[in-house]
Order: C-alpha cells, then sequence, then structure tokens
C-alpha cells in the first residue's frame, strides 16, 4: 500500500482478493509466498488449495517457475503425490519394459518417449542422432510396430544415423528369453535384465528426487516378487500388467534434507496446522461450499439425518464455516481469493468471505513479481526488438522443396524461412490408414500411368468400357503398391482405397472425352529453372496440346480448388503460374483438375473460351481489362518478387490470410504469432 500502509511480510490481517483466473490465482500466490521468503525469515507460509488434485502438475509448474529464478531461496513443497507411474524415471523403466512383450505391437508414441528418454545408456551422446531417428520412424508412417519389426526397420537407418548403442541394446532386448511363463520374482530377475541391457537408468548422474524414485522401484518389484503364491505362473504380458497396477497404487513424494517454509497443501491437510502467513485459494460461490454429493447407496433422508459428508447443501456449508474458522485462528496473516473467471463463466466471491476487507492486487506490493511483469528475470534490462530479416541466401547453399518455396513464401515469409532456411520440420502422425498426402500421391501416380498407357484423346474415345475398365484397375493396383512401400495396411484399407480410386479415374474419365481432341505432350514433367536468382526443380503434371493447337497446363488435386487464389497481389496458390512462366511451350490455359468425390471438374482459366470444359476467360475472374500476355507477365513479376524476398532473407511473420493460413501449421511455437 506503500509508506505507512500495509506490510504483507509483518502486519497481521484477514483479507480478500480477486484474480482473473485460476492460472494467475496460482502465480500470485506464488510470488507473494516468495516475497514473505524474502522479507521474513520467520515466517511459515501455508498455501492451501481445496481442488489441490486436480491442479497439482500446474502448480508444481508454476511454483518452479517462480522459485527456479533465485537459487538462494528454500524450495517449496506440494503434497498429494504422484503415481509412482507418473514419475519420469519409473515411467520410462515401465516403457522399456513395454517394448520388450513378446509378439505385441507398441504404439509410434511410446517407441518415440523410449528413443528420446534421458534414462537410457548412451542418450547424452546421441541425443540428436536419436531425435532425427524418430522424425524418420514417423515419416514412415506405422502406427504400431513389434520389437522384430523395429529392429528391422532401425537396421535401415544403421549406416545414416549414429544410434549404435540404441541400436545394438534393441537388438540384445530380443535375444532375451521371456516367452516361457514364470512366477513373479522369476520376472523381477528378467526385468532387471532388460533394464540393464538399454542402460537404465542412463549415464547422467541423477538428482535426489529420481534416487529416491530409484529407491520406490526397487522397493515396487520387491512388492511384486511377493505375488508367487496368489498368481502363480504367469506370461511377460500379465506380469507387466501386474507391475504397472501396483506403480499406479503407490504414491510418490519426495523428501527433500532442507526444510520447506512454503507448504502447498489440500484443504483437508492444512487443518490443525499453524502457519504465521496463509493463502487460501478457489473460494468463489460456485466451489465453496461445495455442491452436495450424498452416497447414492444410503438413504439420502438417513444421510441428513446422521449429518454425514457431503449429505447436504446445510451441511457443506456447517463445514466450509468450522473449516474457514480454524485457519483463520491458525495463522497471524490470511489472504483469501477467488477467480473471477472460469471457462466463460463469471464467479463471484463465497458468501463465507464476502464480508472481509477487500484488496487489490496492485496494494499487496508485488510489483516485482506481478504475473505479467516478472515473466523474464531482469525485464528493465532487456531490448525488445523485431526481426524479421534472415541472412542473404548463401552462394553455395543447397536449397531443397522447389514449388513449395514460393507457396510457403508467399503464404507466409516466416514459414519458408523456418522450413527451406531453418529446417523446421513436423512431426508426423501415423495414421491407421491412409494420409491425406498418400492419397493424392497414389492418385496423381495413377494418372500418370494411365496417361502413359493412352496418350490421347481419340485413343480415349476408342476403349471399350471393359477396356478401361481394366486399364484403371491395373493403374491403381500399382500406384498404391509403389506409393505405400514400408506401410503395413490392412488389407480392408487397401481394398476400399482401390475401389475408391477406380471409381474416382473412371468419372474423370467422362468428363476427359467431353473435351475437344487432344494429344498427352508430357507426363510428370521434370526441369531445373531458376526465378530471379532461385534455382528449384519443378515437376508438371500434365501438358496437354490440343487439336486447334493450344497448349494446357493441368495439376491434379485431391482437395477443394479455387481458381481465384491464381491472382491477387500475393498469390495464394503460386504452382500453376509457375508451371505457366518456366514452360518451354507457349501456355493458353492453366487448369486445376479437382478429382473430389462428389465435386469432380476442370476448375480453368484460358486465354479464349471452350479450351476446357467451363473453362473462364481473364474477364470473368478479374476487374480491368488485361490480356494473356500481360497476365503471364504479371506472375513472372510476381514470382520474382516472391524469389527475390525468398533470397534475401525476407522472414517476417506476416500470414497472408491468418485464420486460414495459420490454422493447422505446425509452426506456431517458433513464431509465436
Amino acid at each position: 500500500m506503500g509508506d505507512g500502509g500495509l506490510k504483507i511480510a509483518d502486519d497481521s490481517y484477514v483479507l480478500r482478493t480477486s484474480l482473473i483466473d485460476t492460472e494467475s490465482e496460482i502465480y500470485t500466490m506464488a510470488r507473494w509466498a516468495k516475497y514473505l521468503i524474502k522479507h521474513n525469515k520467520k515466517a511459515s507460509i501455508g498455501c492451501i488449495i481445496p481442488n489441490l488434485n486436480e491442479l497439482r502438475s500446474d502448480i508444481v509448474r508454476i511454483f518452479s517457475e517462480v522459485f527456479s529464478t533465485d537459487s538462494n531461496y528454500p524450495a517449496f513443497n506440494v503434497s498429494s503425490g504422484d503415481q509412482l507411474f507418473d514419475v519420469p524415471i519409473i515411467y520410462s523403466a515401465l516403457a522399456i519394459l513395454q517394448l520388450a512383450v513378446p509378439h505385441e505391437e507398441v504404439s509410434i508414441d511410446e517407441i518415440g518417449y523410449v528413443v528420446r528418454s534421458p534414462f537410457l545408456g548412451g542418450a547424452i551422446k546421441e541425443l540428436s542422432a536419436r531425435v532425427l531417428l524418430e522424425f524418420k520412424l514417423r515419416k514412415i508412417g506405422n502406427c504400431n510396430y513389434t520389437l522384430s519389426q523395429l529392429i528391422y526397420t532401425f537396421s535401415k537407418f544403421q549406416n545414416v544415423l549414429n544410434c549404435s548403442y540404441l541400436f545394438e541394446s534393441i537388438e540384445n532386448l530380443f535375444a532375451i528369453e521371456n516367452e516361457k511363463k514364470r512366477l513373479p520374482s522369476a520376472w523381477v530377475k528378467v526385468f532387471l535384465k532388460t533394464l540393464e541391457v538399454m542402460g537404465w537408468p542412463g549415464d547422467r548422474a541423477l538428482n535426489s528426487a529420481e534416487h529416491q524414485a530409484e529407491k520406490q522401484w526397487i522397493s515396487l518389484l520387491s512388492e511384486f516378487s511377493s505375488l508367487d503364491l496368489v498368481e502363480g505362473k504367469i506370461n511377460y504380458a500379465a506380469a507387466l500388467r501386474k507391475l504397472k497396477a501396483l506403480a499406479r497404487k503407490k504414491i510418490f513424494q519426495p523428501q527433500t534434507t532442507q526444510p520447506m517454509r512454503v507448504q502447498v497443501l489440500g484443504m483437508l491437510e492444512a487443518v490443525g496446522l499453524q502457519f504465521t502467513h496463509t493463502w487460501i485459494m478457489g473460494l468463489d460461490d460456485n466451489h465453496w461450499p461445495a455442491a452436495a454429493n450424498p452416497n447414492p447407496f444410503l438413504p439420502f433422508s438417513l444421510q441428513r439425518d446422521l449429518d454425514m459428508p457431503h449429505a447436504g447443501a446445510k451441511r457443506e456449508l456447517k463445514f466450509c464455516q468450522r473449516v474457514m474458522q480454524t485457519f483463520i485462528a491458525n495463522s497471524s496473516a490470511v489472504m483469501l481469493s477467488y477467480a473471477r473467471l472460469e471457462a466463460d463463466q463469471i464467479l463471484k466471491p463465497s458468501y463465507l468471505i464476502c464480508h472481509y476487507p477487500e484488496i487489490a492486487l496492485e496494494q499487496l506490493n508485488l510489483a516485482v513479481f506481478q504475473f505479467q511483469a516478472e515473466k523474464l528475470p531482469g525485464k528493465d534490462s532487456i531490448e525488445v526488438f523485431l526481426d524479421e530479416q534472415g541472412p542473404f541466401l548463401g552462394e553455395h547453399e543447397i536449397i531443397q522443396g522447389g514449388t513449395s518455396i514460393f507457396k510457403e513464401q508467399a503464404r507466409c515469409p516466416f514459414r519458408a524461412f523456418a522450413r527451406f532456411r531453418l529446417h523446421a520440420e513436423n512431426l508426423e502422425e501415423p495414421s491407421p490408414g491412409l494420409t491425406l498426402l498418400e492419397r493424392g500421391s497414389i492418385i496423381h501416380k495413377a494418372l500418370e500411368l494411365l496417361w502413359e498407357n493412352i496418350r490421347s484423346h481419340q485413343a480415349l474415345l476408342k476403349l471399350t468400357d471393359n477396356e478401361i475398365t481394366n486399364i484403371i484397375t491395373d493403374v491403381v493396383r500399382t500406384a498404391i503398391k509403389s506409393c505405400i512401400k514400408g506401410r503395413r495396411l490392412a488389407d480392408g484399407f487397401i481394398a476400399l482405397e482401390k475401389g475408391r480410386l477406380q471409381k474416382l479415374i473412371n468419372e474423370w474419365l467422362i468428363i476427359e472425352k467431353s473435351r475437344e481432341p487432344f494429344e498427352v505432350l508430357a507426363i510428370e514433367k521434370k526441369h531445373h529453372i531458376t526465378i530471379n536468382g532461385l534455382p528449384i526443380h519443378v515437376k508438371i503434371d500434365r501438358i496437354d496440346h490440343s487439336e486447334s493447337g493450344h497448349y494446357i497446363l493441368i495439376d491434379y488435386k485431391s482437395g477443394k480448388t479455387d481458381i481465384k487464389d491464381l491472382f491477387g497481389e500475393r498469390l495464394i496458390e503460386p504452382q500453376l503460374p509457375l508451371y505457366a512462366v518456366s514452360s518451354d511451350h507457349p501456355i493458353h490455359a492453366i487448369s486445376y483438375a479437382q478429382i473430389r468425390a462428389g465435386e469432380i471438374k476442370f476448375n480453368s482459366v484460358s486465354m479464349h473460351s471452350g479450351l476446357l470444359p467451363k473453362d473462364k476467360t481473364l474477364d470473368e475472374i478479374q476487374w480491368g481489362e488485361i490480356n494473356w500476355k500481360q497476365q503471364l507477365l504479371l506472375w513472372r513479376n510476381s514470382l520474382q518478387k516472391i524469389a527475390q524476398d525468398f533470397c534475401q532473407g525476407k522472414a517476417a511473420v506476416d500470414p497472408i490470410n491468418p485464420q486460414k493460413t495459420c490454422q493447422y501449421c505446425y509452426l506456431r511455437m517458433l513464431c509465436r504469432y
């Protein structure tokens, strides 16, 4: 409160305050506790939270962030420990054991956790290579692996990645005998041997909490061994399930050697304890008193008559009143708080705290430690500036990405810079079926094979329905086989995809038959071009030469298309314009061949109408009079500007359409837009 006002470290008081939400409430409580430790060396502090179990992970994270900014202060203690199962070093051990279950598949997420775990031998030396290994493993696209399948897949990377320790450890797992049934005590020896082979608990020195967890692990295995008389002989999978169940029941709370002046407690745990300073949070009218929750297996009237816990609203009110009186009596200074907002719901203070004086957050004298102010230590010395300029493209810098470079640079310069200069790649999320990208690749390959066989409009018209069906069946089968190498897909998935593609391509050929006569001049044509100093490789899906002498550029799309994306100050879709200005032939029409169930069509813009079914001319698409030659020049200038910006390192976070461009962007954690 300033000079002569409230001294929160020394004065006696009972006050209430409000914060915008629960996270702000926890941050403020943590900073208040830290402030007290600094200014009152005799203070013992209780931070009391009614729903501690629900908020425990957030509380540990926030308190750790607040107290870690100064190592001179003692740590805090949060009661209600974690399940032993969830402690990282133990979870890592159980994940390793799961990997060795005979003939059982393990998810790619669990495999990734094991590969990246710091509790494996060689983790420090091979860290970068192991992260890259997971990236490549996810790229393959399989959701699950057995141990033998994993060993076979890893063998493909042995000469590419420096993960020799990991590869050798995984291979040695396969040699451990775990097929026969054993008593639990015998399985303990197998479990320990399995962990030893993988180098658990790792090469680095364990901290105090990890050492304690390791001791708890030994105690857990000892408890598991005592199940011999109860369980008898069981297989490996059943033994591991029993061990996991025991780990979930065991609560782990690391002990500390130094006294903890800040105790974070649940409501019932704190009853009867004395503190010099107490903060109680979560005291809004929605949660305090809590709603009645009578036992459903006993008569409600009986529970009310006997005044049983949670029997009714009256009983809950009396309980909360007694608890509040106890806390206030056992502490010289008490702060009571509530959050004003929970999701979209506006909250008010509980009836039980309304009569206490209210204090604003600013009056607590926590200016240094406020939620907004202490996000970064030493904030006053930090200079903030906007850096949107990366280094120019080096003369010998190798850039891969093709037309995607132009597409990303046009949509958001930072995204292009991050992908193609920083090589920031997304971690794939494998799918049990075919991904959209795989489906697009398959249909491209099938149409490539189809037109290599047919070649012209005239040849298409000569084919009978049976001949077309046979050709489509052959190209679809070959395309699927070619595009899913390394994927393990159920026969049902493949059969469904074959049927879907055969139907789509058959419908597409009906549209192709309605066109004026043409010859397929080029299919998946590759060539190297340079736009304003940026060298790229392009691959054009198809170029047709019509009977009237026009050259038509076609790009296959399995998703929705909009021809208007080819126009505007910033090209949303620069791919077709790039092909048009770099083609060896004078292009007279460009078109998306949209091959999508229920929406099969040409989406085209042409020099003259009638070159393709339902095509549009420039006059129909944009304002102003402009001819085809001028449009090609506009595209070239726009593409040259995109190439120039990329080569000069322009990396502004400037999405062309934030809602669409950013919605599925995997770089949000990097750009923080």
